[in-house]
C-alpha cells in the first residue's frame, strides 16, 4: 500500500509551540463554557470519586484488585489536600492540553482552524462527558496523557512508537481506554508514514506494551492481593464462560454494550446518534478516495478498542461501560475533521460548507454537555439545600425514603444512592446513612416518623441523636441509572 501521509514538511520546534498556546487556549474556553459557571464553583463528583479528594487511599484501594488501577492508588497516597474546585481546572487543564496536542499531531501544517476545530469537537464527547464525574481520581492519567501528546508533537513516528510502548503500560493503570487514545495519535498523526508493514508493526507494538500493562498489573495484584489477575467488582455482575454455552450465553452482554455505546453516542438522541454514523460513514468514503490506507488506519484504531472490551465482555459475561469508549469519538470526531479538511482543501471541489457543518455540529454537541452539567447544578443545588437544614450539632445523618427523588437526580445521573450519602457527608462533616437502602447500618436508630410513602413530602427532623430526613418513595426515573 502506497504512503499516503500528507507530503508536507514539520513545522520547527518554535512554531509548533506557538500554535498549542492558541489550540489549548481555545480548547480550555470550550471545556468552560460547557461546564458553566456553577459546576466550576461546585464540581459533581461520583461517589467512588471522594477518596481521591479526601486522600483516603483505603477507600480506594479496592480498585487496584478489580481494576488495576494502581497509577491512581499511588496518586491516593499523595501528602497535601486541595479543593475539588482545583483538582477540577487540573482536569480540565490535563484534557484541553492532550487534546490540543492531538489535534496539532493530526494537523500539523494546515491552517490553525483546522486543528482547534477538531480539539473543541473531542473535549465535548458523550464519553468524556460522563467520566467527568471523577475528575478527583483522573488527574494523574490525564496529565499521563498530556504529556504523551505534547511529546509527540516533537519526535518523529518511530520515536513515537517506542514512547507508545514506554506509556502505554503506565496508562492502563489509570483507566483502560487511555492506550488507545495514544494509539490513535501514533496512527493517524500527519507525517505517519501509512502501509500495511507500518501499521502491522505499529499494532504489534502497541499488542506488546498492552500485554506488558496487563502482566505489570497482575504482579502488583499478586504482590499485594495474592492475586495474579483481576477480581471484578460484585456491582458488575461477572458472569465468567466456562465453556462453549458460556461465550454464547455471553455474547447478549456484548451486544447489549454495543447497542448502548451507538444510542448513547448522540447523548441518548436517537436523531443524533444517526446523524453522527451518517457523517462518519460519509468521511470515510471521502478520506477513502484520497487515501484508502488512512481508512484502515482509523477502523483498525476502533476495532483494537471495540474488539478488547467485547472480548473482555465476552469471557467475563459483563457489560462494558459506555464512558469507557473514549476512544471512539476521538476517532469519529478525526475521521469527519480530515474528511472537512480534504473537502475544503481539495483543488476542484473547494467548499466552505463543511467547516461550517463541523462547527454546528461541535455547537450542537457542545450544547449538550451544557445541559448535562446544568443537571449537575440542579443536583449541587438541591443537596447544598438539603445540607443547610442538617443541624451542625447532629452526630449522625440518617437517610428515609428514596434519594431518585431528588430533583436533579434523574438528569445528573447521580449512580448510587452513596452519591447523596457522599454529598451530603462532605457537605456537612457528619457521617451520613441511606437506611432505607442499608437498614442495617441504621439498626439501633428508629425514625421518627412513618415509613415513606410516595407523595410524602421531604422531612428534615434535627434531633440529639441525630438528623432524620425522609425521602418520598417513587418510581426510578425513566432512564435513571443508565451512565454505563
Amino acid at each position: 500500500m502506497p504512503n499516503s501521509a500528507i507530503a508536507t514538511a514539520a513545522p520547527a520546534q518554535s512554531e509548533t509551540r506557538q500554535r498549542l498556546a492558541p489550540v489549548f487556549l481555545s480548547t480550555y474556553a470550550v471545556l468552560l463554557i460547557a461546564a458553566g459557571l456553577t459546576q466550576i464553583t461546585d464540581p459533581f463528583m461520583h461517589y467512588d470519586d471522594y477518596p481521591a479528594l479526601l486522600l483516603d487511599p483505603e477507600g480506594y484501594y479496592s480498585k487496584t484488585l478489580s481494576e488495576g488501577r494502581w497509577i491512581n492508588y499511588l496518586w491516593h497516597l499523595r501528602s497535601i489536600e486541595t479543593p475539588a474546585t482545583m483538582n477540577y481546572q487540573l482536569y480540565f487543564i490535563g484534557w484541553a492540553l492532550f487534546v490540543s496536542a492531538a489535534a496539532l499531531n493530526i494537523f500539523r501544517t494546515a491552517h490553525l482552524k483546522y486543528p482547534a476545530l477538531l480539539a473543541a469537537l473531542l473535549v465535548v464527547g458523550p464519553q468524556t462527558t460522563l467520566i467527568s464525574g471523577w475528575f478527583n481520581s483522573l488527574i494523574p492519567g490525564m496529565w499521563l496523557l498530556a504529556f504523551y501528546g505534547v511529546t509527540a508533537l516533537f519526535i518523529s513516528p518511530r520515536a513515537n512508537l517506542v514512547l507508545l510502548f514506554l506509556m502505554v503500560p503506565v496508562g492502563l493503570q489509570a483507566y483502560t481506554p487511555y492506550p488507545f487514545l495514544m494509539l490513535a495519535i501514533l496512527l493517524l498523526r500527519q507525517d505517519q508514514t501509512r502501509s500495511l508493514g507500518t501499521l502491522l508493526g505499529t499494532m504489534l507494538v502497541f499488542a506488546a506494551s498492552f500485554a506488558v500493562g496487563i502482566l505489570v498489573i497482575y504482579s502488583l495484584n499478586y504482590a499485594f492481593h495474592g492475586v495474579f489477575g483481576l477480581a471484578l467488582a460484585d456491582w458488575r455482575d461477572p458472569n465468567p464462560a466456562t465453556g462453549l454455552a458460556g461465550y454464547v450465553a455471553n455474547l447478549s452482554k456484548v451486544g447489549e454494550s454495543l447497542a448502548w455505546t451507538y444510542a448513547m453516542s448522540g447523548f441518548g438522541k436517537p436523531a443524533l446518534s444517526a446523524i453522527l454514523a451518517a457523517a462518519f460513514l460519509a468521511s470515510l468514503a471521502v478520506i477513502g478516495r484520497k487515501s484508502p490506507a488512512e481508512v484502515l488506519y482509523v477502523l483498525t484504531g476502533i476495532a483494537a478498542g471495540l474488539g478488547l472490551l467485547s472480548l473482555h465482555a465476552l469471557m467475563e459475561g459483563i457489560l462494558f461501560p459506555f464512558r469507557s469508549t473514549y476512544f471512539l469519538w476521538f476517532l469519529v470526531a478525526i475521521a469527519l475533521m480530515r474528511a472537512v479538511f480534504l473537502l475544503e482543501t481539495d483543488g476542484k471541489r473547494k467548499t466552505s460548507a463543511t467547516l461550517a457543518l463541523a462547527a454546528i455540529l461541535a455547537v450542537s454537541m457542545g450544547s449538550m454537555v451544557r445541559v448535562h452539567n446544568q443537571s449537575f447544578a440542579a443536583w449541587q443545588v438541591e443537596t447544598r439545600d438539603l445540607a443547610a437544614r442538617i443541624s451542625s450539632a447532629a452526630p449522625e445523618v440518617f437517610i428515609y425514603g428514596s434519594y431518585l427523588t431528588l430533583n436533579g437526580y434523574g438528569a445528573s445521573r447521580a449512580q448510587m444512592p452513596r452519591d447523596l450519602q457522599f454529598r451530603l457527608g462532605h457537605l456537612t462533616g457528619i457521617p451520613t446513612r441511606m437506611c432505607t437502602e442499608a437498614p442495617a447500618e441504621c439498626a439501633n436508630a428508629a425514625p421518627p416518623f412513618d415509613p415513606p410513602r410516595t407523595g410524602d413530602a421531604l422531612l428534615v427532623m434535627n434531633e440529639p441523636r441525630g438528623t432524620f430526613i425522609r425521602l418520598p418513595v417513587t418510581d426510578e426515573p425513566v432512564g435513571a441509572g443508565q451512565t454505563r
